[in-house]
């Protein structure tokens, strides 16, 4: 694979908004036999966005297709965030994909040069994160996620939840894959 000049890597994850968690991990299981799915209805996560203190205030559900995490967002609060940059009005689709990155500073700074500014930044766990607005090019958003032990544990547990799954206990919790 070719690499961009942006640096980063493979893309490890695809997010989507959703309307209605529960519906849209029956429709994951049921279309294309992804999962288990980890799930937290009721995310509050302090983030810095495009330099103002605010927060996530999300439900999430992370399972997995293949080699490709799949992250799903319902959207519970309506203030300013990078999730209702895309969605304003509702609805739902391809909000972003997700890369791991050596250096997140010296990433976002390569991102930011090439025209694609900072939205978001905050930690999850303890990992550092940021999205990127790369939508006039791609469409949605770029997370890039500081690699580390940390970030690959949990993104390895919930692969690992899906080699040999037989499609019973759908949905855990999505605290079974954090470090304690």
């Amino acid at each position: 694979m070719h690499k961009s000049k942006l640096g980063g890597g493979k893309v490890v994850q695809v997010c989507y908004v959703v309307e209605d968690l529960d519906a849209a991990i029956d429709a994951w299981v049921a279309a294309i036999g992804a999962g288990p799915f980890f799930v937290n209805k009721d995310i509050h996560l302090p983030v810095q966005h495009r330099g103002q203190e605010s927060f996530f205030h999300v439900g999430a559900a992370h399972g997995q297709a293949g080699l490709l995490q799949i992250e799903l967002i319902q959207i519970l609060g309506k203030h300013p965030s990078v999730w209702t940059e895309l969605f304003p009005d509702g609805g739902s689709g391809t909000h972003h994909i997700a890369l791991f990155v050596d250096d997140l500073d010296q990433a976002i700074a390569r991102y930011t040069e090439a025209g694609y500014p900072l939205v978001v930044r905050g930690m999850v766990s303890t990992v550092g994160f940021a999205h990127m607005d790369t939508r006039a090019s791609l469409g949605f958003f770029t997370e890039l996620y500081q690699e580390s032990e940390v970030i690959r544990s949990i993104y390895f547990k919930i692969a690992y939840a899906a080699r040999n799954w037989d499609g019973s206990n759908r949905v855990r919790p999505l605290a079974d894959v954090f470090p304690s």
